[in-house]
């Protein structure tokens, strides 16, 4: 559609953003304003329209209009709420899915809390965290650029960082009424929200694995004075130059309350942590050595949680508190994420655990949730295989095994070649 055939059908006030093109003078970039719903012949007729621009924090009749403006757009199309992130049609069609699939879930009739609690609870289950490594301000015309942060792509990839996942939150919570402001250090994002009695303060990003594994959430309803105190000598990623006001304090029997009222623990108000219960099966079982014993573990959570696994950042969390559970000292646990080197983008990472102590002479555990199994590896054909990225400035702990062997001919090879099924 051609500038002057826009402004034949529609009022200029409408139009926000344009650009043209220096040969031809075709509108390329819109967005608009009102209900996306009024201008679905736009969308029809726009065939060479690249992007649109939306909010992503609006109410549910926008979003069900914009809805339908996408689904008449052709498939080229690229959505963005921002200016560094940007979803396909495709991408966008399964997030708003993924979106309304949680809202029918969430009882109308919750208070604000309720509505929250569950939210937070639900992100656990949607996205996992991954560091966007590939982020450059400098390219952010490429689709590929900064996807993680973007809300339908997040869902669809089942992937994001704290800026995206609170941008998913506001979002849903907009569409059920509830106001929300994002809280940021500079260097973390966080959520506040507007309830009856005070503003809460939650954290879904430090929850992931809680909400994932079904533990107690440690960031909700917590105030910022113990946000400080909780991280204090340890980081800095809470700290505001204006910390918010009227926070309320949501204790333990509050907490328990609520989750046992939307249904996600049980009479008894306890988190039911599942993965615990059946590392301390393992725990009561005897062994002839505790190589065995980590085997019986990695078997139980690979036919067990083998959802759970694909979610790498809050499993290398869950995966180090278990495997401290079943005797292994943490300072003997190394975990890592790694790619494959014919990854040369590094958009697929492997989590491997390194465990190395007097009862076990340096075991390499690979998480492979393609084939979902653990495989035990041998260092140098681990080497040959996988890296670290680029922007993971830490030394590789492999690196003083592999010059260990190098430097001793005669040394024999510790590392064997083994499926834990």
């Amino acid at each position: 559609m051609t500038y002057n055939e826009f402004l034949e059908e529609n009022d200029i006030n409408h139009l926000r953003y344009i650009n043209f093109t220096n040969e031809n003078k075709e509108l390329l970039k819109i967005t608009i304003n009102g209900n996306p719903s009024e201008y679905i012949n736009i969308a029809k007729e726009a065939k060479k329209l690249e992007f649109i621009l939306v909010p992503r924090v609006e109410s549910e009749e926008y979003y069900k209009g914009l809805l339908q403006f996408v689904q008449n757009c052709w498939d080229g199309i690229y959505i963005k709420h921002n200016f560094l992130s940007q979803a396909n049609k495709e991408e966008f069609l399964c997030g708003e899915k993924i979106i309304n699939a949680v809202i029918q879930e969430i009882n109308q009739n919750w208070n604000t809390k309720q509505k929250l609690a569950y939210v937070h609870y639900k992100i656990g289950k949607l996205i996992s965290y991954v560091p966007d490594y590939n982020y450059n301000i400098r390219t952010t015309n490429s689709p590929t650029i900064s996807g993680t942060r973007n809300i339908w792509k997040s869902l669809f990839d089942s992937k994001s960082i704290c800026n995206g996942i609170i941008a998913i939150e506001q979002n849903i919570l907009s569409r059920l009424g509830i106001k929300t402001n994002e809280l940021s250090s500079g260097v973390h994002s966080y959520l506040l929200t507007e309830a009856e009695d005070g503003n809460i303060i939650t954290d879904a990003t430090w929850d992931l694995t809680s909400s994932l594994y079904g533990g107690k959430p440690n960031y909700f309803g917590i105030t910022y004075e113990e946000l400080c105190m909780q991280e204090d000598k340890v980081s800095k990623s809470h700290r505001l130059i204006d910390p918010p006001q009227r926070v309320i304090k949501i204790d333990d029997d509050e907490l328990r309350e609520i989750y046992y009222s939307i249904g996600l623990i049980d009479k008894n108000r306890l988190f039911p942590l599942p993965i615990l219960g059946k590392t301390q099966e393992i725990n009561s079982q005897n062994y002839n050595s505790i190589e065995e014993k980590i085997t019986s573990f990695f078997d139980m959570f690979i036919n067990e949680f083998s959802e759970e696994a694909k979610h790498l950042c809050e499993t290398r969390n869950i995966l180090q508190q278990c495997l401290e559970e079943i005797g292994i000292e943490s300072n003997s646990i190394t975990t890592k994420f790694v790619y494959d080197k014919s990854d040369t983008q590094c958009l697929r990472p492997y989590l491997i655990i390194h465990i190395n102590n007097e009862n076990i002479n340096s075991k390499i555990f690979f998480i492979n949730t393609d084939k979902m199994m653990v495989e035990e590896i041998e260092v140098q054909s681990f080497d040959k295989q996988y890296m670290t990225h680029k922007l993971d400035t830490t030394i590789p702990f492999w690196e003083k095994y592999i010059k260990s062997k190098n430097n001793n001919n005669k040394e024999q090879n510790v590392f064997d070649v083994n499926l834990i099924k």
